[in-house]
């Protein structure tokens, strides 16, 4: 079993000027074209294949890069992802077996482009590359340096071999690495191994989305194991779990230090339907509440610590009292509910009920869970359930639609004062519901 996005991380290659891993010999493009404008900034997007030299030998991988078209609009940081790979080891007809940037979908283009990021996303995984013919390494363990050579890459454009005539993106003063699920096991273990500052600081910071307190290493990238407590290694690193997560053994990745902060979202699958959407396929009840907007602001927050300010707080959701029972060769324990059945603690989006100045807020539609206990399909045990209140239940908590959309503004505004969700999903919020 294991999380949904299995194993994955990334690839691409770089040298950078101060901290050097394996050395870049050739990029190639294979294409260019205008993204388009996010926010008025014009965007380019170029598929690269990155050549070099890594401790087992030369690499070739594929990466695709994201840059602001005018230089002027760079914000100064980038964000590198390691490729989800799951659907290709799974070959479930559930997923996609190509590899996937799930942060960067997820957090979406408005947000991470709008603000200005340069983006990179490579493929580190040698099977995968092997197997399609896209890429090759000369041992799956090298898939750490081209980690780290991916974060010289969008630190120093100007010392990359890129081919003559390709107008390089602007050079970014940060680098942060993101990674959901199966890649930010990646990630996790990058830092639990020292990776991170083995060659001096390769990432400013680290955003883990769902890493569950499970890690992956590149040359083996479906043996998840687990790795609990506090895993930093230079740099901030701020953990982000669904209620999936934190029941199912992310409750041993808590923790909390100068560095590293954990965040939970209660009501939320690890596999919601705005990430794969199997409600026509078998999961009916499948949970639909995306993190996008949690994502979005943790990010930005993780951008604002390394940049100094104060370091975003821990939330917890709260868990019963009881020892942990082995599930599929992890520890879970289950969270405390309510009378309806949605958990308690945790950062509570406006599907969840809450408080806000001692008045109701939050409005949840029925009882929302992280995960699915009843079914043996292990993409479906992590897509979570929905199991919507009876019309005597709804017209007792929103008697009025005013009454309705009141509690779901009351919740969007305490969220954003609490810097759990940015202005534009706050707005979002309170015109779905008025919808």
């Amino acid at each position: 079993m294991r999380k949904l996005l299995l194993p994955a991380v990334v690839a691409a290659v770089l040298l950078l000027e101060a901290v050097a891993s394996a050395d870049v010999t050739g990029i190639s493009i294979t294409s260019v074209n205008d993204l388009g404008r996010f926010d008025g900034k014009p965007y380019r997007q170029a598929a690269l294949q990155i050549r070099g030299t890594a401790p087992a030998g030369p690499y070739r991988v594929p990466a695709v890069l994201a840059y602001p078209a005018r230089a002027a609009d760079a914000n100064g940081f980038a964000l590198v992802e390691p490729y989800n790979t799951v659907g290709f080891w799974f070959r479930d007809p559930l997923v996609p077996e190509a590899p996937l940037a799930h942060a960067r979908n997820i957090m979406g283009d408005e947000y991470l482009l709008g603000r200005g990021n340069v983006f990179i996303a490579v493929l580190w995984d040698e099977g995968l590359m092997e197997a399609t013919g896209t890429g090759s390494m000369a041992a799956g363990s090298d898939g750490y340096e081209v980690l780290r050579d991916a974060a010289a890459l969008v630190r120093a454009p100007r010392s990359m071999p890129y081919p003559r005539g390709f107008e390089r993106p602007p050079a970014a003063g940060k680098v942060v690495a993101a990674g959901y699920s199966g890649s930010a096991n990646l990630l996790r273990d990058f830092y639990l191994n020292r990776e991170n500052s083995r060659e001096g600081v390769a990432f400013d910071g680290a955003l883990f989305g769902s890493s569950g307190a499970q890690c992956v290493g590149p040359a083996t990238p479906a043996a998840f194991y687990l790795c609990p407590g506090v895993v930093s290694d230079g740099g901030k690193v701020l953990v982000v779990n669904t209620e999936a997560d934190a029941e199912f053994a992310g409750f041993a990745e808590r923790g909390r230090t100068h560095d590293y902060r954990v965040q939970e979202l209660a009501g939320i699958a690890h596999i919601p339907s705005s990430i794969f959407d199997w409600r026509q396929r078998g999961k009916p009840d499948q949970n639909p509440v995306s993190s996008g907007p949690a994502l979005r602001a943790a990010h930005r927050n993780l951008l604002r610590w390394i940049e100094g300010c104060p370091a975003p707080d821990s939330r917890f959701i709260e868990l019963q009292d009881v020892p942990p029972v082995d599930l599929a060769g992890f520890p879970y324990v289950p969270a405390r509910r309510d009378a309806d059945g949605n958990a308690l603690g945790g950062i509570r989006l406006p599907h969840m009920p809450s408080r806000s100045h001692g008045r109701p807020a939050g409005a949840p539609l029925g009882a929302y869970t992280g995960l699915d206990l009843e079914t043996p399909n292990p993409f479906f045990f992590l897509a979570g359930t929905f199991r919507p209140f009876s019309p005597a239940r709804l017209a007792e908590l929103y008697p009025t639609r005013r009454a309705y959309v009141e509690r779901v503004r009351r919740a969007a505004d305490r969220l954003l004062a609490e810097d759990h969700i940015l202005r534009s999903d706050r707005d979002a919020y309170v015109e779905a519901a008025v919808r």
